[in-house]
C-alpha cells in the first residue's frame, strides 16, 4: 500500500495525526497512518473497547485493504468467509440473483466485538486513550488543540473525525441477534452463505455465518418515518 505523504495541501511528514472515535473506522484509520510510521494518538469516548453491534460483514475490497495493513492473520483466526451470496423472494423464498466468490478470497464475517478488540490490540496502549469524548477543537496556527469533556486536551497536526458526534437519523433501524447453531435444528445448508431477502417497503432481512459458521447473524431492517424518541443511549 503505498504511503499516505499528504493530506490536501498538508505534508505530513514528521507531523502528529489524532483520530476521534475509537470503532472500526477510527482504529483502521489509525492502524494505516501507524503501519506508515506517523505518530498516530486515538480517542475513544467510551472507558473501554466495547462490544456494542453483533455481527459485520466485509465485502472482498475491504478485505483486500485490512490484509495490506497485516490483518490477514487476524481475518482468518476470527471470521467466516464466504464464498457466494443470495438474494431471495420474502413470500416464496425463491432465489433472485446469486453471486459467486468462489474465484477470489471471499467476504468477510465476523463479530464486531472481536474485530474491534483484534485491531485495538495492534495500536500502542499509549496511542489509543479511553474515556475521552469529544467537546470542541480549535486551529491554533499550524496545530488543532482538541478539547475533551474530561477536561483534557491535545494538540495535533492533523485531526480526522470518525466517532460520529454528528450522526444524520437515516430512518433505517435493525433489529439483530445472534444465533448459536449448536442450538439450532433442522438447518436449511443456505443460510451458511450470506443471505439477504427484500422485502415491500424498503425492508429486509440480513442472514450470515459467524465464528466459522458456529454462529448465524440475523438483522431485521425495517424503515420508520419519524425521528422522535431515539436517541443514541448506549455512546
Amino acid at each position: 500500500m503505498p504511503q499516505l505523504k499528504s493530506f490536501g495541501n498538508l505534508s505530513l511528514e514528521n507531523k502528529t495525526i489524532a483520530v476521534i472515535g475509537g470503532g472500526v473506522t477510527g482504529l483502521i484509520l489509525g492502524l494505516a497512518a501507524l503501519r506508515d510510521g506517523y505518530r498516530v494518538d486515538v480517542f475513544e469516548r467510551s472507558d473501554s473497547i466495547t462490544d456494542v453491534g453483533a455481527g459485520i460483514s466485509f465485502d472482498i475490497n475491504a478485505a483486500k485493504v485490512f490484509e495490506s495493513l497485516g490483518l490477514g492473520d487476524v481475518i482468518d483466526r476470527i471470521s467466516y468467509r464466504s464464498k457466494t451470496s443470495t438474494y431471495r423472494t420474502h413470500d416464496t423464498n425463491k432465489l433472485k440473483l446469486f453471486l459467486d466468490y468462489s474465484n477470489t478470497s471471499g467476504k468477510v464475517m465476523c463479530l464486531r466485538a472481536e474485530f474491534v478488540r483484534e485491531v485495538a490490540g495492534l495500536l500502542p496502549k499509549d496511542q489509543l486513550h479511553l474515556g475521552k469524548k469529544f467537546e470542541s477543537l480549535q486551529q491554533h496556527h499550524k496545530l488543532v488543540t482538541i478539547r475533551f469533556k474530561d477536561g483534557s486536551s491535545y494538540a495535533a497536526d492533523l485531526v480526522i473525525g470518525a466517532d460520529e458526534s454528528t450522526p444524520v437519523f437515516s430512518h433505517q433501524v435493525m433489529y439483530r441477534d445472534v444465533l448459536n447453531l449448536s442450538k439450532v435444528t433442522d438447518l436449511d445448508p443456505e443460510l451458511l452463505n450470506s443471505t439477504i431477502i427484500p422485502a415491500p417497503g424498503d425492508k429486509h432481512v440480513v442472514l450470515f455465518p459467524l465464528k466459522k459458521g458456529t454462529l448465524l447473524a440475523v438483522a431485521a431492517i425495517i424503515r420508520i418515518d419519524h425521528d422522535e424518541g431515539w436517541e443514541e443511549s448506549w455512546l
